[in-house]
């Protein structure tokens, strides 16, 4: 990436202080992409002296799926929202960009149920086999895999501690921190998630864990520390996350694909399809989002 389009992001970058480091991290993966699909053979371009009828044609030219150029609507529409806040930024307008998410956002809604049953079934799993990946489980794989079926969470809410401190816990659960914790309450474990990606929105969260095995699991792990570490007893990180749940998964069925996103479509798919809609009201109350969006995203129902 030459000089003038790296400014060109940092520019941007820098006027947006309210952004967390992992989405600047992102931004920056999207635009990279974005500046090979549309300055391959022009490196020393500027991404703003290409026309907007040239971006729209290229961006639409990738193909989806399994085509020479890999691509999903949700890429395309990643690539020209940040395209579109680029413009933005530098008072250009928007609206043929703004027409063609539009469309992308469309098409995908249009096509969500058919490519999240595919997903599913291209990962052989079920409810059951969900389950029975959980029961063959030990150690720390149990811990997440066991969070992650029971109370519907995203990567960034199994960055936990675990923890005994008094303070920590209230501020946790007051809002006066913002992380989510694990702590032993008599004979049952707390889960606070006060650390989540809609937590401005549906408060703190807390699950309560009576679970024989997640107990044992617990009882010896170490307090005041990261629950989740690597084989350096270093704590994972949010972009390490996704992989720990994959490697699990494809232990237990081989090129499952498994990701938090995947077992949640698994779930819904089977109280959807039992028409439990008890249960799909708790999952989404879990995952913190409406039923409108459980709908849209991850329903396998047509």
């Amino acid at each position: 990436m030459n000089q003038i389009n790296l400014k060109l992001l940092n520019d941007f970058l820098e006027s947006k202080t309210d952004l967390q480091p992992a989405t600047k991290r992102n931004y920056l993966n999207t635009y990279e992409r974005l500046i090979n699909i549309l300055l391959s053979k022009h490196k020393r371009k500027s991404l703003l002296s290409l026309t907007q009828k040239e971006v729209l044609d290229k961006v639409d030219k990738l193909t989806i799926n399994n085509g020479s150029t890999p691509a999903t609507y949700n890429s395309k529409i990643d690539y020209l929202k940040l395209y579109k806040y680029l413009l933005l930024f530098n008072n250009k307008p928007i609206t043929k960009i703004n027409k063609k998410i539009d469309a992308y956002i469309k098409i995908n809604d249009d096509n969500k149920p058919k490519i999240n049953q595919n997903l599913i079934n291209d990962s052989n799993m079920t409810f059951k086999t969900l389950n029975d990946l959980l029961l063959s489980l030990d150690g720390q794989a149990y811990l997440i895999y066991y969070i992650l079926i029971n109370f519907n969470v995203r990567n960034q809410d199994l960055l936990i501690e675990y923890t005994d401190n008094k303070k920590v816990i209230n501020d946790v659960i007051k809002s006066k921190l913002h992380k989510n914790v694990i702590y032993k309450s008599k004979n049952e474990y707390i889960y606070i998630r006060g650390d989540y990606k809609t937590v401005k929105i549906y408060g703190v969260k807390k699950h309560i864990i009576f679970d024989t095995k997640f107990i044992e699991i617990m009882n010896n792990k170490p307090k005041n520390n990261a629950l989740l570490v690597n084989n350096q007893e270093k704590p994972y990180k949010n972009n390490q996350i996704s992989n720990l749940i994959k490697s699990i998964g494809n232990k237990y069925e081989p090129n499952s694909g498994l990701t938090q996103q995947l077992i949640y479509k698994v779930i819904n798919n089977h109280y959807e399809m039992t028409n439990d809609h008890k249960k799909l009201l708790e999952i989404s109350s879990n995952r913190a989002h409406s039923l409108d969006v459980q709908k849209s995203h991850y329903s396998s129902i047509q």
